[in-house]
């Protein structure tokens, strides 16, 4: 049920809860989702992901890094959830070409593989925020891409 205060916000009102919540202010656009790229060459990942970020945050998929190279100029993502080691073009390859495109988001490297200090600290300056351990785990993904982890 929608009602209408008299400072004239819009309210989403719930049978179950009797406070109403603001949903939108007259005059504003409701706040854009966060724009999430995920690359992986394994299905199962990308349809997990697809299915379970997709609740919080718009999400494209892309099966290997030059697809996703492709996704980032039309897509504009703000971050990039990315597999470490895929065959043609890896993590870290993919986050460099994406630099040289010009492209500044935030990254997660997913691993199946134990990562040294060495490859984080190369790749930190480009925008690397962490490594997840496959298999994904969205309840510690969706806390650092909202800027809570």
């Amino acid at each position: 049920m929608f009602a209408i205060s008299s400072d004239k916000q819009f309210h989403n009102t719930s049978l179950h809860n009797s406070k109403a919540e603001p949903v939108l202010t007259q005059g504003n656009e409701p706040p854009e989702k966060l724009r999430v790229l995920c690359i992986d060459d394994d299905e199962i990942v990308l349809f997990a992901a697809q299915a379970l970020l997709g609740k919080r945050f718009e999400v494209r998929i892309a099966r290997s890094g030059a697809e996703g190279l492709a996704e980032l100029n039309s897509f504009k993502p703000d971050w990039v959830v990315v597999d470490y080691q895929m065959p043609e073009m890896d993590g870290a390859r993919f986050m460099l070409e994406a630099r040289s495109l010009g492209q500044n988001c935030s990254y997660i490297l997913l691993t199946g593989v134990r990562v040294g200090l060495l490859d984080w600290e190369g790749l930190s300056p480009l925008g690397l925020k962490g490594f997840l351990k496959k298999p994904l785990d969205v309840n510690e993904l969706i806390p650092i891409i909202e800027g809570k982890g």
